[in-house]
């Protein structure tokens, strides 16, 4: 089976500045892997680049064992983007149409939803715990719930990858920590693969199975306990450091 993600040499430059320099990895199917690293390491544009969405100056990007250049079965990838609160509490959706979107934008025109449909939008509210929130206004509720609605929108394709771009940076830590337990119960019990955006070393490192820390170069790719006896981390923290993120383990 080919790698889920297979990213070979890559590098992105915004002008004159590379942001992104020489990242090699690969993520295999079932892999939770959390995207780690200080502000202005590059994390978001890495994300953006493997969906096609910046573009890049060297490298090769391969989804599923195809091309990007090649790729068009995006139906695949579920997408929860950073900045995720954008509702005012008058924002004219209810938390099925919001869901639903995710389903209309794999179909062609005349975009219907069928009783298949329906189902499946069902199955995925009550999988997140909100289909009792279902003809709330997607405004009305609280970060953490929108937040849930958002990654219903995002998996109702049934998706075999899952990218997420800091979904939890205006969580609180306990909403926060439920949320990083249900990806890790959507990747145990639907094997879907999860590629997961955080400034949060520490709490990733005991849910996703592997950790990727980008500082404009890929510095370290391996598990969580691989992380913390890393030469390359203590070189790149200091001693200290590193062993303060791991001894919370």
């Amino acid at each position: 089976m080919p790698p889920v993600i297979d990213v070979k040499g890559l590098y992105c430059r915004y002008g004159a500045t590379h942001v992104l320099s020489d990242i090699t990895f690969r993520v295999e199917d079932g892999d939770y892997v959390g995207i780690v690293g200080p502000n202005g390491s590059g994390k978001s544009t890495l994300v953006r680049a493997l969906l096609g969405l910046s573009s890049r100056d060297e490298g090769e990007i391969g989804l599923f064992g195809v091309p990007l250049s090649e790729f068009e079965d995006w139906q695949q990838i579920g997408y929860l983007p950073q900045h995720f609160n954008l509702f005012t509490s008058n924002f004219p959706a209810t938390v099925t149409e919001v869901v639903r979107l995710g389903l209309l934008s794999g179909k062609r025109f005349p975009r219907r939803i069928s009783r298949a449909d329906t189902a499946r939008i069902d199955d995925i509210l009550e999988y997140m715990g909100v289909q009792d929130l279902r003809r709330r206004r997607i405004g009305q509720l609280s970060g953490g719930q929108q937040q849930r609605v958002l990654l219903a929108r995002a998996m109702v394709n049934q998706p075999r990858l899952l990218i997420l771009d800091e979904p939890t940076a205006a969580l609180d830590p306990e909403t926060r920590d439920r949320f990083y337990s249900l990806l890790a119960e959507v990747n145990r019990e639907r094997n879907t693969t999860i590629l997961l955006v955080t400034h949060d070393s520490a709490t990733i490192g005991s849910c996703a199975s592997k950790l990727l820390y980008l500082d404009k170069r890929l510095v370290f790719y391996g598990t969580f306990r691989e992380f913390c006896v890393s030469s390359a981390m203590t070189n790149h923290f200091g001693e200290l450091a590193q062993h303060q993120i791991c001894r919370l383990h």
